[in-house]
């Protein structure tokens, strides 16, 4: 296999199952992970629009057919760190930039293009590294400027542009929520935004707050775009409860595709098998130990039973894959290049067949 790929086509966003933005989640392995148990597409964690800008592109052999191409950034001190990753072995993706500055997103934009099958812009996140740069949801409160992000994005790249909000918030009695709700989708529509997905919570709710499916339906309604739904969709019965409160055909996983990833799978998954797709993957990307640790741990939610207490505390004291296949059963990291190098060897030959 070359070490160049095409990343693969966006999808027309009017129906599936996308993995959400998380930060630190939804990192490659994951995307990986969730595209091999039937994810339409995954969105990257947020990327701030200057990392990518400093960021330098390389392609990593990694001992298997599947070569990483990496865009890397170095701190202050000179430690490189990993803006964005992707592989031949991951679906469509959708990059999410994180921006306030129309040249910012432009640069952004054009640094990856040749990686990605589109990209999403945050309007949505509320925590304080997004909005203290008056990126994320502080995106809402700006039409003006958030529109000639978009339109900046949209004229940088021949691929699709979408956007990730919230509902605003119902202050009165007169629906001022909603018609700002609508005022936002018509702001996105003229900027040619090809999708909108709406986190159906406020701009300052966490992740516990209570859900509005119900106000989906309206936007929804009223858009000329597909409306993805996103927000405390946790089982199949949720997605069914969306559905009907919304109208939406597309839903945005994102604490769910870790604790119900059989949502994408639209079938019962094995959940140690999950959580050996998602080491190796971790291993393939060659991700960070804290990287590893994090989404194996996520993984772990709801599979306690699974994955006993003192093997979740011996995790945390691995320093190497090969400790964490030791302790987990899944064979070394040479064990996982050996699996994926005879995974392709299979396919080859299926295919000349």
């Amino acid at each position: 296999m070359s070490d160049e790929f095409e990343p693969k086509a966006a999808p027309n966003f009017a129906e599936g199952l996308y993995l959400a933005p998380m930060v630190r989640a939804s990192t490659l392995p994951m995307r990986i992970t969730a595209t091999q148990l039937g994810a339409t597409a995954c969105f990257t964690d947020v990327i701030i629009d200057q990392k990518l800008m400093k960021s330098k592109r390389q392609v990593r052999n990694n001992g298997t057919p599947y070569p990483i191409v990496e865009y890397i950034v170095h701190d202050s001190s000179g430690n490189p760190n990993t803006a964005f990753q992707t592989c031949a072995l991951e679906g469509p993706v959708i990059c999410q930039i994180g921006s306030a500055n129309d040249v910012y997103a432009t640069s952004a934009v054009t640094k990856v293009d040749r990686d990605v099958s589109a990209f999403d812009l945050n309007c949505g996140c509320n925590v304080s590294f997004s909005t203290k740069g008056d990126m994320g949801v502080n995106r809402m409160f700006d039409l003006e400027s958030t529109s000639a992000v978009l339109k900046a994005m949209v004229r940088a790249t021949n691929k699709p542009v979408t956007v990730k909000t919230r509902l605003y918030h119902e202050i009165d009695p007169d629906n001022v929520g909603q018609r700002r709700d609508l005022e936002f989708l018509a702001m996105a529509e003229q900027a040619g935004v090809k999708a909108i997905t709406i986190h159906a919570r406020y701009p300052k709710d966490s992740r516990s707050a209570a859900v509005h499916w119900e106000r989906l339906r309206l936007i929804r309604e009223s858009a000329n775009i597909p409306v993805i739904a996103n927000g405390g969709l946790m089982t199949e019965d949720d997605i069914t409860a969306c559905q009907d409160a919304s109208g939406c055909t597309s839903f945005m996983l994102a604490r769910g595709a870790f604790s119900g990833i059989s949502m994408f799978h639209r079938a019962p998954v094995d959940g140690i098998d999950f959580l050996a797709k998602l080491y190796d993957a971790s291993v393939l990307c060659n991700v960070s130990m804290k990287n590893a640790k994090y989404n194996l741990n996520f993984g772990f939610k709801g599979r306690k039973a699974l994955v006993p207490t003192e093997k979740r505390v011996a995790l945390q004291l691995c320093k190497s894959f090969d400790e964490i296949g030791a302790v987990l059963n899944f064979g070394s990291a040479a064990d996982v290049a050996r699996r994926y190098s005879s995974d392709m060897e299979t396919k080859r030959s299926n295919d000349s067949d």
